[in-house]
């Protein structure tokens, strides 16, 4: 493991360089990047933080990276200010770092950047084999305890750097927000704060690889979240890589953090020194070197309350002690307090147990935190020692631990309105019900349920006859398993209390007729036949075919009443019409019905079915036709409808102008309102946009608001204002045959 020395002479190299050191410009990738795109100007603001420079486009955005990493006097913004108005899409272009350069030599970022709430997305960095520092922000550096970054969102970003693993030769970081951030060497700067920044995407990097932040030394950052894929080598967490003397309050990490090498946390993976207050990590922690751990994979003289980790850890070193522990791999004098660990520790070998909790203990100090030891049966608190501590960890199911998070970390449970029955009232005994926790199912309000009444399930007397014997009505409670004569259930009885012994003779059962296809009967209990003769056929409708459902017939026997066969009347699927559109002449148009049932068969005009047409059906308009079911097997009504649409037009000229242009077309006022024209930029008029025209005497309009240089498609149609069931809606013609245009 790395020494205190170390981490100093990586802050000394590195906060001093930042800013002040010249710099040569490291080689960028090949392709092309948004710095060939950078703007001439900003969208306003003088730099001032009472007048911030503004930037609205990625062109912008641009133009600030290329000039802070431009080493020029006077160009780079030092101490100035920075504001974001609206929202970027920066996915057509790889982007390079504001702040270029890594611990050895960079020109880095010494201003203010307000991201005014705003939303950049598509932000892709590539530096493989560059070693820098990486992220929308590269090397960041402050001068001032005034926030450098705040109010910032970044979605879906994809994160690459580096290529050297040894930390000793130089140091870089990578995240979403920023790589690496520190003080500006020679400043009366006590912190570099962030706040109010939150990011999503992944990020990987061989070294000090985090999802917001790759390094951060004397930070500041606050009520901020990483939702990202961590990938690393050398020092990765789900929220920062590596952090000196900093400090952390109210943040979350989100999503899984996995590295070959060393120290990985799911929320920090080597911190040294500073503070973590109330910060969560949720993703799971995978490594196959050592110290590894839900939260932090290395503390070491650093102080942590109230903070959790949710995610699984798995350590998959089988040389050395893989050191992975629910909550942190290594705790070296450091502090933890009032914190817990939930997930499944993975990472026992010959040469060392994982822990609950802490992995190993080199003298460290824990008080109130617990692990989830339902989860974890066969681990400890503490996997191995090197030097005891002083070590307050509990072991707690599930629950507990849960509980636990809610007090230390929550500040209390989140009970639910709506009561939980926790055990049922039954009529012998009583139930309870309480109000539970949504987090950690905890309970308040524990409250008694009075015992229910008797579930009781009646069985209905049943005449004993000489072959079988019967029952009396009685009640049986399902509940306490026991009979009662009377549906109070006052009157006990025993199951032998409710037979009805069986009785003598031939007489018909109560059974009905017995039948066959030809022939119908009565029997005795005893199986004698009595009163057989043939059936008695007769044929009834039962049901009229519809629109909907088809219809039935059935024959019976009229003396026995048993179906002796059912048929099905077919229902009528299909109504059309010879025409359902047509163009307008100044004819009255009349389309004939054509009616069929399910079975395809043609069903017969006056017998089995009428038809109405509504008035009028000359001039362009919706009208219907009305198909009235009739005679013994059909019923019901169906609506059909068909259109008169006006004569259509077609475009006589068009031509572009300055982002605009002017179209013309051939009259047409009969029977019509006006016109349509609808343009696009694909042939096939997806998204394309509609004009109304509501004057049918006008011949020509100017499309305007149209993209510069750009061909569209055009074509027309005409339209009439009719009423249809007392709204007035437009009937249209066909669409003219398109033509193309060009703005300038």
């Amino acid at each position: 493991m790395k020494t205190k020395k170390k981490f100093l002479s990586f802050l000394l190299i590195f906060g001093l360089t930042l800013g002040m050191m010249p710099a040569t410009a490291f080689a960028a990738n090949a392709s092309e990047t948004w710095g060939d795109y950078a703007a001439t100007d900003f969208a306003g603001g003088s730099g001032t933080k009472e007048d911030p420079y503004q930037i609205a486009t990625a062109e912008q955005l641009a133009k600030l990276a290329s000039e802070v990493n431009s080493h020029v006097v006077g160009k780079t913004h030092a101490n100035e200010y920075f504001k974001l108005i609206a929202s970027i899409d920066l996915s057509a272009h790889r982007w390079v770092p504001i702040g270029y350069g890594n611990s050895s030599n960079a020109s880095s970022f010494n201003g203010y950047f307000d991201g005014n709430h705003q939303t950049i997305t598509g932000l892709n960095v590539d530096e493989r084999g560059n070693n820098t520092d990486a992220g929308l922000f590269g090397a960041v550096s402050v001068a001032t305890n005034e926030p450098v970054l705040k109010d910032l969102t970044i979605e879906n970003a994809t994160i690459y750097a580096g290529d050297e693993t040894d930390d000793g030769t130089l140091q870089y970081g990578a995240g979403v927000l920023v790589g690496s951030i520190t003080l500006l060497g020679g400043s009366s700067a006590k912190y570099a704060a962030i706040e109010n920044c939150h990011v999503s995407g992944q990020v990987d990097s061989k070294m000090y690889a985090g999802g917001l932040i790759g390094a951060a030394s004397y930070g500041k950052i606050s009520n901020c979240s990483a939702d990202t894929i961590v990938t690393g080598n050398t020092v990765s967490g789900g929220f920062t890589g590596y952090a000196f003397s900093s400090s952390f309050e109210n943040n979350t990490a989100k999503g899984s953090v996995t590295s070959t090498g060393w120290s990985t946390g799911g929320f920090a993976g080597w911190v040294y020194e500073g503070a973590i207050t109330k910060c969560t990590a949720s993703g799971n922690v995978k490594a196959d070197n050592w110290n590894l751990g839900g939260f932090a994979g290395y503390l070491s003289g650093a102080t942590v309350n109230a903070c959790t980790a949710y995610g699984d850890v798995t350590g998959t070193a089988t040389t050395f002690i893989a050191k992975a522990g629910g909550f942190v791999g290594t705790n070296k004098g450091s502090m933890i307090q009032n914190s817990h660990a939930t997930g499944v520790v993975t990472g026992s070998n010959q040469y060392g147990a994982a822990g609950g909790f802490v992995a190993s203990d080199e003298n460290g100090t824990t008080t109130g935190c617990s692990f989830d030891q339902t989860k974890n049966p066969l681990l400890t608190s503490v996997g191995n020692t090197v030097t005891q501590g002083t070590n307050d960890i509990t072991p707690k199911t599930t629950d507990e631990v849960l509980a636990d998070i809610c007090n230390d970390y929550f500040g209390g449970h989140a009970y639910q309105k709506a009561w939980t029955i926790d055990k049922e009232a039954t009529c012998q005994q009583e139930g309870i019900k309480s109000h539970h926790c949504e987090r950690c199912n905890d309970k308040t309000d524990v409250t008694s349920l009075d015992k229910i009444n008797h579930q009781l399930v009646k069985t209905a007397k049943k005449a004993a006859t000489h072959m079988a014997d019967g029952n009396i009505d009685y009640w049986y409670c399902n509940s306490c398993n026991k009979y009662f004569s009377d549906e109070a259930a006052t009157k006990e009885i025993s199951l032998k209390d409710t037979v009805l012994p069986k009785l003598t003779g031939h007489t018909p059962d109560k059974t009905g007729w017995h039948s066959d296809e030809t022939n119908h009967w009565q029997t005795c209990e005893c199986g004698v036949t009595l009163n057989k003769s043939t059936h008695t056929k007769q044929t009834t409708v039962t049901k009229k075919a519809t629109f909907k459902k088809a219809g039935s017939n059935v024959t019976k026997c009229t003396t026995c009443g048993k179906t002796l066969s059912t048929s099905t009347i077919p229902k009528v699927s299909k109504v059309t019409l010879s025409k359902t559109s047509y163009t307008y002449n100044g004819k009255v148009k009349k389309p004939t019905v054509t009616v069929k049932d399910s079975n395809g068969k043609l069903l017969k005009n006056g017998t089995d079915y009428k038809v109405s047409y509504t008035k009028g059906r000359k001039n362009v308009g919706k009208y219907t036709v009305k198909i009235t079911l009739k005679g013994s097997k059909y019923s019901g009504t169906k609506t059909c409808t068909f259109s008169i649409n006006p004569k259509n037009t077609k475009l006589s000229s068009q031509s572009g102008q300055e982002k605009a242009f002017t179209v013309k077309w051939k009259k047409q006022t009969k029977q019509t309102s006006g016109y349509q024209i609808q343009y696009a930029t694909k042939k096939n008029f997806s998204k394309a946009k509609t004009v109304t025209i509501k004057k049918n005497s006008i011949t020509k309009t100017k499309i305007k608001n149209c993209a510069a240089n750009k061909k569209y498609y055009v074509r027309i149609r005409t339209y009439k204002n009719v009423k249809v069931n007392g709204k007035t809606t437009k009937v249209v013609s066909s669409w003219s045959k398109s033509a193309t245009v060009k703005t300038k």
